[in-house]
């Protein structure tokens, strides 16, 4: 398990909304989410054992806001398993987004996804997300990993 702390510059011109352009002129705003990101892996995450589940219960309870879960090196199962537990534990209290797998995360109505420049472009990933919820107010959220 990883904790992160995401400190954002506050003499940087890229904190907080603006507007960016996407392909075909639109507009859509862009944040920044300056919190503390909780990284886990499919294998962090136990079946049975609940030791590494109340410590992620109590830090997105206070400290973490974001809570994301990477793919890891086992299959689509377990990461799959992990991200429904992960997800009935953290309920509306973080985001929580999952690395790479846009099934996954639509799966288990996660709050978005993140993507690297090698895999989905980031704009396909969103309208991905947006087409399999399409009762959904809310814009999932996808982030890029550079």
């Amino acid at each position: 398990m990883i904790v992160q702390p995401l400190i954002p510059n506050p003499k940087s011109p890229r904190i907080g909304t603006h507007e960016i352009k996407i392909p075909g002129g639109y507009k859509r705003p862009k944040i920044k989410i300056a919190n503390v990101v909780l990284q886990l892996n499919p294998e962090d995450v136990p079946n049975d054992g609940k030791h590494v589940l109340d410590v992620v219960d109590q830090a997105v309870s206070g400290l973490v806001g974001v809570v994301v879960l990477n793919c890891g090196d086992g299959s689509g199962r377990s990461l799959y398993d992990a991200a429904c537990l992960l997800k009935s534990m953290i309920r509306d209290r973080a985001y929580f987004l999952i690395a790479k797998k846009v099934d996954i995360a639509t799966g288990v109505n996660a709050s978005g996804v993140v993507v690297s420049d090698q895999g989905l472009p980031a704009i396909i990933a969103r309208n991905t997300i947006m087409d399999s919820k399409s009762d959904s107010v809310f814009l999932p959220l996808v982030g890029r990993k550079v």
